[in-house]
């Protein structure tokens, strides 16, 4: 794990605080809110709070720093570490990666969530993503959802389309679309520069 590091530099850049919105809404009615305010500072340091993202009535603190590939500009990884309080209370070690090459770009979120009480609700997550930018402000891919828990594996294949303003982004994803466990996850990003 030290030699990964070697190849990565830290982040010097302006700091970034951001507001993600997403609505998950299910068949059958079913409906989610998951608020996630995160911070980037200049060197690289990341936090983020988020609610009802681990399970429903849960609160998250997730801290981490973010890596930056030496020589190529668009690759980072953000290693966390995250604790939970609520329905579900545990910690999380968590690894995030994005990569952005020419007009496709690449995401993946991986964390395992280990309860306080109750070892079942223990569970792995990885959400991944492919997309390709269209025309500027436009995007779209694949994207897919990874749950397992208690021996059982939930995959939750699907499609992702975006649209970009400036610091402001909406994407929608579109999981297991053609079944009759299909659910559509609507988001909106806000991400200002902070002067400092």
């Amino acid at each position: 794990m030290v030699g990964l590091f070697v190849l990565f530099t830290n982040l010097q850049a302006q700091a970034k605080s951001g507001l993600e919105n997403y609505n998950l809404l299910g068949r059958g009615g079913s409906y989610n809110w998951m608020p996630v305010l995160n911070y980037e500072s200049q060197t690289g340091g990341y936090g983020e709070i988020r609610y009802n993202y681990e399970e429903q009535s849960t609160v998250s603190l997730f801290v981490g720093k973010k890596y930056k590939m030496k020589g190529e500009k668009d690759f980072t990884i953000t290693p966390m570490l995250g604790i939970s309080a609520g329905n579900f209370s545990g910690f999380s070690p968590a690894l995030n990666t994005d990569a952005e090459l020419g007009a496709f770009f690449l995401s993946a979120q991986n964390q395992m969530s280990f309860s306080f009480s109750d070892q079942n609700k223990s569970f792995f997550f990885n959400w991944s993503e492919i997309g390709y930018t269209l025309f500027r402000g436009f995007n779209a891919g694949v994207a897919a959802q990874v749950t397992i828990s208690g021996g059982e594996t939930v995959f939750e294949p699907g499609f992702l389309v975006g649209a970009e303003w400036g610091k402001i982004s909406i994407p929608v994803y579109f999981f297991r679309p053609f079944t009759p466990y299909g659910s559509v996850l609507i988001g909106i990003k806000v991400q200002p520069t902070l002067k400092g």
